[in-house]
């Protein structure tokens, strides 16, 4: 706490060094607003419970002392514990550099607790080297005791170094040991291994007369390692062996297929473990051969390469149907298992490769209509498969459409028409396309009920003033509640509102800044500046960056008026934010500029008002759409 007030030039009001003005004086109201900035200060850094009891007292220096009587503790517990753990601190498993660090703070801590006094005679110097004789002593009684050879030589030196030179002697010395350390255990290391490759091999060894050879610990033979041992990893293709091992396991088969179909004949009788090893070693190397003969493709049929990245538990995969559709990101093509999804069809004979080698025959093509706005073009049908495939590199490839991906969700957003096409949700590690109509106007939604959607959700009674405009019957306008209305227009209960109306256009304006928002827009808003024309209740809105971005469009706004209408501005009404306060720009225009109280957006209330009606239909929208907040917030 001292070392924040002191870096804030505050630390005069809690040591009594920065009196209290009287009441009169010029500095009286600076000096107490800087006494309660350090009340703040010292409220926010107690508990609750301490700033309760501190809260009436004028001084911050007040407040000091009393928590100085009530959790001044002394000294001496503390340097009793630091030269206790000093006295018992030994270096152990530790390096150097750790066991020196601990110390060092343990020493800096209790240089803190000692008496401190000015000295110009030079005395103060035999004060210094005496604690740093103990700091020597204490680094070099903890010491392990292989290091007792260097902690001779430095008893030995007179004058005694100071203890950052005998911590830089004994780190050198345990670097030269790891240095050490490490050639002599590649040493050991490598006279062990040919101890043992002797002592394996002592017999055939003593024959050839040649001791220092190579030998495998595995098959005993020379010049080559346990981990090159074709005996123990296989042998590599086009090894003569190999075909000699091939055939013993078929002939092993053969016996075991006899063996089996005696046991079977048999009852009672079952395969013994070794029995059923060799019966699936067998099956595994059939089944492999069977897979390299099957994925050899056919030169004279193209083959389309298919990738895909699909690989999810059986949990999750069982909720998908042959009906859903899962993002992939790493097929090229749109895969369709069902022929009755498709619109039309055209005949080809082609293969599909798939990333385990295999290739699957494909012989119709065609298209797939998912709604008006995503319809799939040469999708290919394959009754094998379990899933749908959308293939986004082909989507993405065939329309101008763009494919973003969250946590839980994906959106597929046509860039053209910067419309919504598909959402996806996440089902386990796979995204599944949702099953959706087309987003145009179902004409079986009532027609009251699609103009209230259409609008924004306004209320009843404002949807049947609209009646005659919008052609419709208003006598069923409030049979169905809302759902999205409840969700988005909730507030406080409303109040008697006592403005009175101008005569004429321009004469009083209403103006507020709403925002920040929690999220940027695509084009980088939080802020909107909301202007009212008192008289017509026509409203402009204009997005912000910042608040700053005020002073210049407001002017703006005020030359637009001039031109376009031909008025002028009389009057303007806001609250009391600094970035509306133009009060030379209305000086200059002569514009009267009136204030609402602080804290009474009553006062400022046909903006207000305005402001809730924005936000209520920006809500409803966004309810309705379900569109995400960022693509909602576009100009």
């Amino acid at each position: 706490m001292i070392v924040a007030l002191t870096a804030k030039n505050k630390l005069g009001f809690i040591d009594n060094s920065i009196d209290q003005p009287r009441s009169d004086d010029l500095l009286y109201g600076s000096w107490t607003r800087c006494n309660s900035m350090v009340i703040s200060w010292i409220l926010n850094s107690v508990t609750r419970d301490i700033a309760d009891s501190l809260m009436y007292m004028p001084t911050a220096r007040e407040m000091w002392i009393d928590l100085h009587d009530r959790f001044h503790e002394s000294n001496a517990p503390r340097v009793y514990q630091i030269k206790k753990m000093l006295n018992g601190l030994q270096q152990g498993s530790m390096d150097i550099s750790s066991y020196y660090t601990k110390l060092r703070i343990l020493w800096d801590e209790l240089r803190d607790y000692q008496p401190t006094s000015v000295c110009n005679c030079g005395s103060m110097r035999e004060w210094v080297a005496y604690q740093n004789q103990e700091c020597v002593m204490h680094f070099l009684m903890g010491l392990n005791e292989s290091y007792a050879q260097i902690r001779a030589q430095v008893l030995m030196m007179e004058p005694l170094p100071i203890i950052s030179k005998v911590f830089a002697l004994v780190v050198q010395e345990e670097r030269q040991r790891s240095i050490h350390h490490g050639v002599t255990k590649m040493s050991i290391d490598h006279s062990v291994s040919l101890n043992s490759v002797t002592s394996t091999t002592g017999p055939r060894l003593s024959k050839a007369g040649r001791g220092d050879k190579v030998v495998c610990s595995h098959c005993h033979f020379r010049n080559h390692t346990v981990d090159k041992c074709y005996k123990l990893h296989g042998y590599p293709p086009g090894h003569p062996k190999l075909k000699q091992q091939l055939s013993q396991g078929n002939a092993q088969a053969h016996q075991i297929s006899i063996n089996m179909q005696d046991h079977l004949n048999t009852p009672g009788d079952n395969l013994t473990q070794s029995q059923c090893k060799q019966l699936i070693e067998f099956l595994s190397s059939k089944l492999q051969i069977g897979h390299n003969l099957h994925v050899e493709p056919q030169q004279q049929e193209p083959t389309i390469s298919c990738l895909t990245g699909i690989c999810s538990t059986v949990s999750h995969t069982s909720s998908i149907t042959q009906t859903d559709w899962v993002l992939d990101t790493g097929a090229t093509h749109h895969i369709c298992c069902s022929l009755s999804m498709f619109h039309s069809v055209r005949p080809v004979s082609s293969k599909i490769m798939l990333p385990n080698t295999l290739t699957i025959q494909v012989s119709v093509i065609g298209s797939v209509f998912l709604t008006s706005d995503l319809i799939l073009h040469d999708v290919l049908y394959v009754p094998e498969f379990q899933f749908n495939l959308l293939s986004i590199s082909a989507l993405t490839n065939n329309r101008e459409c763009s494919v973003s991906f969250t946590a839980n969700s994906c959106q597929i957003q046509d860039i053209k028409r910067t419309k919504m096409i598909g959402t996806g949700k996440r089902l386990g590690n796979l995204y599944v396309l949702m099953k959706s109509t087309s987003y145009v106007c179902n004409a079986s939604v009532p027609k009251s009920e699609l103009w209230h959607l259409r609008m924004g959700h306004p209320s009843p009674s404002k949807l049947s003033s609209l009646k005659d405009i919008l052609h419709f019957d208003s006598n069923n306008v409030d049979v169905h509640p809302c759902h999205v209305c409840h969700l988005s227009k909730q507030k406080r209960l409303p109040f008697k509102s006592n403005n009175k109306m101008v005569d004429h256009p321009f004469e009083l304006l209403h103006i507020d800044v709403w925002g920040p928002f929690s999220q940027y827009s695509v084009d980088g808003y939080r802020f909107f500046l909301t202007i009212v024309d008192d008289h017509t209740r026509f409203t402009w809105v204009y997005l912000l960056r910042s608040k700053s971005d005020v002073s210049s469009i407001f002017p703006m706004f005020c030359r637009m008026v001039d031109t376009q209408f031909g008025a002028k501005i009389k009057s303007v009404r806001s609250d009391n934010a600094p970035e509306l306060g133009f009060i030379d720009f209305f000086k200059e225009l002569g514009i009267v500029h009136t204030y609402s109280c602080v804290e009474r957006p009553q006062q400022n209330s046909v903006v207000e008002r305005k402001h809730q009606h924005i936000l209520n239909v920006a809500r409803a929208l966004m309810f309705q759409s379900h569109i995400p907040i960022g693509l909602n917030l576009k100009e």
